[in-house]
């Protein structure tokens, strides 16, 4: 779990460990954007100021002295080939292991503010900004953005189902390709917010490869035919229903990550867990404070392998 400020947090199945420069860890400086794990099992982690890696017991860190484009990471995406993407505030930056490579409009795409990266199955990239829609490419960069088919041109979270449809989450709608058309979702079509935070596909027997969509005024859930919401309303335990985070491990829970960026203290979020019958609000920001972790915004979620 990566919350706000610059704190990680991992749950074994019983016991919580906190990483946090006040617990004297060297846990990379900011605000924790991105998190992953390559093949080798280091732990990657994007901030507001530097990229780091954790290999279990060790920290090594990269900045733009080192070659990134830009400093705020958004997001890291590791390529098929082992490549990881960073997308920063400033540009694309690559990171073949030895040598950091930098892309940014006079390259090809169409802003630098750089907020997703999305390999899909065939091995196109998709590049999510802030500003100026999306870009893709499989061996040429193309722009696609409200002036064609999208509804807002910032992209917050890029998807492909088990079923080859991209999936993209806008500030105004969830947006979905199958390769043929574009179509846009929203509330009016049965989502419970239109501001799309993360989008995941959950493929255990338990939810039958149901999407679901973190929004910020709760979870939307589609079954292939019809949508279905969770909100406070419904029945979901948490202490807020703007949803950052979506994750299934392998039991079959699934996880969510909420929380509302400078709000009251009785309106930060959490983490809540649901089993397929019932949710449980597992973290609070209150039952952690006492362990040095303030989980007032779960933005990103990782099962580790």
């Amino acid at each position: 779990i990566n919350d706000y400020p610059s704190r990680l947090s991992c749950f074994d199945g019983e016991n919580w460990t906190t990483y946090s420069v006040r617990n004297g860890h060297k846990i990379p400086a900011g605000q924790v954007r991105s998190i992953c794990e390559d093949i080798d099992g280091n732990i990657w982690i994007g901030t507001t100021d530097e990229v780091g890696k954790f290999d279990g017991s060790s920290w090594e860190k990269y900045t733009v002295a080192d070659g990134l484009t830009g400093s705020d990471i958004r997001n890291i995406m590791i390529e098929k080939n082992g490549n990881l993407w960073f997308a920063t505030s400033d540009g694309i930056s690559i990171f073949d292991g030895n040598t950091i490579t930098q892309l940014r409009k006079d390259d090809g795409l169409a802003s630098n503010d750089i907020t997703y990266i999305f390999e899909d199955e065939d091995g196109g990239i998709w590049v999510g900004t802030g500003d100026r829609g999306l870009n893709y490419s499989d061996r040429k960069w193309q722009t696609i953005t409200t002036q064609s088919v999208l509804p807002d041109n910032t992209i917050n979270d890029i998807f492909e189902d088990s079923h080859g449809n991209m999936w993209f989450g806008t500030q105004e709608g969830l947006v979905k390709f199958d390769g043929n058309q574009w179509s846009t979702i929203t509330s009016a079509d049965g989502l419970p917010g239109n501001e799309i935070r993360t989008i995941t596909e959950l493929i255990s027997p338990n939810f039958n490869r149901e999407l679901w969509v973190g929004t910020d005024k709760g979870i939307g859930v589609y079954n292939g035919i019809s949508w279905s919401v969770w909100t406070q309303e419904e029945g979901f335990k948490g202490n807020t229903s703007s949803v950052y985070a979506i994750a299934e491990d392998s039991s079959g829970n699934v996880w969510v990550g909420t929380g509302i960026y400078f709000s009251q203290i009785d309106r930060y979020g959490g983490l809540s867990k649901f089993d397929g019958n019932d949710w449980e609000w597992t973290v609070s920001y209150t039952h952690l404070r006492a362990h040095e972790t303030s989980l007032h915004l779960v933005c990103r979620l990782l099962l580790e392998k």
